[in-house]
């Protein structure tokens, strides 16, 4: 699993997988493909790029080193080429024009995407509330510690009166 340490050197990293636009905030390039499971370096095609949109950054940050997408229109195969937000190299080889495919029933894939995108907006919700759950259990356990140690120093120094006691 990627490192999900925010440090100076974390940006934020995107690309397109599938029809959908992926961040993720990471030290470095390679650390971007690793936590998006990609074998090839997107970076080098210009098919991912770093981003610097306030937005993007916020979301990527809330999940150091786990890919998020990005909210907002998810774009059918045929709306692709039109509209992309990925940089291309000059020496990029041009995209195949692709002809309109006949009129289809789209409602199988319209269903198929809401349903992706209210399984996103429920695993990023359920996460928080875990994280927040660890984050209260990890106090309990530090004031836990605390209250242990007091406890066992008190008991010490009556180990220690009592034993002086009977020195006496």
């Amino acid at each position: 699993m990627a490192s999900k340490r925010i440090t100076s050197r974390t940006k934020v990293y995107m690309t397109r997988i599938g029809v959908r636009d992926w961040l993720v905030a990471t030290a470095s390039q390679k650390a971007a493909l690793k936590a998006w499971d990609v074998h090839r370096n997107l970076f080098s095609t210009g098919e991912a790029r770093e981003t610097n949109d306030s937005e993007h950054i916020a979301l990527a940050m809330k999940t150091p080193g786990i890919p998020v997408p990005v909210p907002g229109r998810v774009l059918v195969p045929e709306e692709r080429q039109k509209t992309s937000n990925v940089v291309r190299l000059a020496t990029a080889r041009p995209t195949p024009v692709v002809q309109k495919a006949k009129s289809r029933d789209t409602s199988k894939l319209d269903a198929a995407q809401e349903e992706l995108r209210a399984f996103e907006r429920d695993a990023v919700r359920e996460r928080a509330e875990i994280e927040k759950r660890k984050r209260l259990i990890q106090t309990e356990l530090e004031a836990f510690d605390a209250a242990a140690e007091r406890k066992r120093i008190l008991l010490a120094k009556r180990i220690k009166r009592e034993h002086d006691a009977l020195s006496d």
